[in-house]
């Protein structure tokens, strides 16, 4: 039998930090030993081996996921797109906004660190099939990363110089990554180990290898000290940067010409994206261990019964490879150097984290923007970009229509300036009439800080809707509530 899915996904995220394809995974906050089918291809491939309906083969098209980490209204979702847009499809110079003591408090609160993140996830094809005592699939995935986070001390007026005593320091960091990958997944029951006990106990392995290319890429670091010594202030600068692609070519005619926006126009514009830059390897891989409950018979040899009483627990990494960016690519580094000056001035724009951005917010700085003149090319014509790789852990209790599930997360190599630590998410899936389940969550980010998944789906045979958002409160006393993630439609039709 054959299943087709067309999938239409898009949202917020602050912290989640594990890439959302599916309405599932939005409203659940995780699911590592729950979720099947083609949402199980870039998460746990093992789970590609269980059976949630009868049908055999499933095709999903346009699956995928947005997210952006300040979040936006709940009242103004519908501008979701719109406002993540300009981070991947950058059009023009976005000319940097003047900046309030209101929204220099939003933006940092109690803290002296801000960080802004904006990601896309999207699967425009996945096929999963189930043959010869074993799960075959293949998918085509597309994604980006646009981060960025800065102190405080850029906009704090200073003291002077001969009335501190402490080094007064400014920094801007900035990730861009845009990937492209086609993967095949391989799932089968580890017949060894279930061997050798009784009964219907199952352990399922998955492996997903992937052929990764690399689109644009842009990893700045920025650090700017200023030290007080006989009434003024002595200023070493430090910028590394490695970049590849259009974005390469931009940032070499700003240096050169020292004009942003006429390089931006001449080589940043909405198809960057999608040349090719670098070429790697990646993997995903996952193990699942099954106990069935009760009169469960459907791990038996030559049942086709979806699986509906278990205890499961699961494993997986993602994203385990590298990317070798070689065409376009380049390294820059500054010399060292030191300046005097009289005063340090605060900042009165806000740096807006799009495309091309970073480096004009740097060059309309007068204090800063001599480091330009000590940018030293390295010579270096290619580098090598870790995968941000994540390790998954969950656990599923599934009886008849109700489901509760457990998920730990952790990520290394991160693509973003989001906290980094343990993420764990608790939530359960209820279907009070078969074919209206209804999901929730609560998640739980390093910062100890909380947000809420929801979600509902239509279940009728040949047809499937499904949708969930995430959302938090901005206040504590939960007046004002923001969507971190939205699934704005999923659509199944199963043939």
């Amino acid at each position: 039998m054959l299943c087709l899915s067309v999938w239409i996904v898009s949202g917020v995220s602050k912290t989640l930090g594990q890439s959302v394809t599916s309405p599932e995974r939005i409203a659940l906050g995780g699911g590592n030993a729950f979720i099947t089918g083609t949402s199980s291809h870039f998460y746990n491939p093992a789970n590609l081996m269980i059976r949630s309906d009868r049908r055999s083969t499933h095709i999903s098209l346009g699956m995928g996921g947005l997210y952006q980490s300040d979040g936006l209204s709940i009242n103004h979702i519908d501008q979701i797109g719109k406002s993540a847009e300009p981070y991947f499809l950058p059009g023009n110079l976005k000319e940097q906004q003047p900046v309030t003591d209101a929204e220099i408090h939003r933006m940092f609160g109690d803290d002296e660190h801000y960080y802004q993140t904006h990601h896309y996830d999207a699967v425009p094809l996945a096929i999963t099939w189930r043959k010869n005592g074993g799960a075959r699939s293949i998918a085509i995935r597309s994604r980006g990363y646009s981060s960025f986070e800065m102190n405080r001390n850029w906009f704090n007026a200073s003291p002077s110089a001969d009335e501190s005593d402490e080094i007064y320091s400014r920094y801007l960091n900035e990730k861009y990554l845009v990937l492209h990958e086609l993967s095949f997944g391989l799932a089968r029951e580890v017949t060894m180990f279930n061997n050798w006990q009784a009964g219907l106990n199952t352990l399922l392995v998955g492996l997903a290898p992937k052929i990764m290319i690399g689109g644009m890429h842009n990893d700045t670091r920025y650090q700017s000290d200023y030290t007080p010594e006989n009434g003024v202030w002595h200023n070493s600068r430090q910028l590394h940067t490695r970049i590849s692609g259009d974005y390469e070519s931009f940032v070499s005619e700003l240096i050169l010409a020292g004009d942003a926006g006429r390089a931006f126009n001449n080589h940043l514009n909405p198809n960057s994206n999608f040349d090719m830059n670098g070429v790697g390897l990646g993997l995903d891989a996952g193990l699942t261990y099954i106990i069935p409950l009760s009169d469960d018979i459907s791990l038996s040899p030559h049942n086709e019964n979806p699986l509906r009483k278990s205890l499961r627990f699961s494993i997986s990494v993602t994203d385990l490879g590298m990317v070798r960016f070689n065409k376009n690519s380049s390294e820059w580094k500054s010399a060292s150097s030191t300046t005097t000056i009289d005063e340090l001035q605060a900042s009165e724009t806000r740096h807006s984290g799009t495309p091309g951005t970073f480096f004009d917010y740097i060059q309309t700085d007068d204090t800063e923007s001599v480091i330009f003149h000590e940018l030293e090319d390295s010579g270096a014509k290619s580098y090598t970009e870790q995968l941000p790789t994540e390790l998954h852990i969950g656990s599923a209790l599934q009886y008849q229509w109700i489901t509760t599930m457990l998920d730990l997360n952790y990520r290394f190599n991160a693509s973003d300036f989001n906290p980094e630590g343990w993420r764990a998410s608790v939530g359960t899936e209820v279907r009070p009439i078969r074919f209206f389940p209804i999901r929730a969550s609560i998640h739980i980010n390093p910062d100890r800080d909380l947000d809420i998944g929801l979600g509902a789906g239509m279940d009728i045979g040949f047809l499937y809707l499904s949708g969930g958002m995430r959302i938090f409160a901005v206040n504590h006393d939960q007046t004002d509530w923001y969507a971190r993630a939205i699934s704005t439609l999923g659509l199944q039709i199963r043939f």
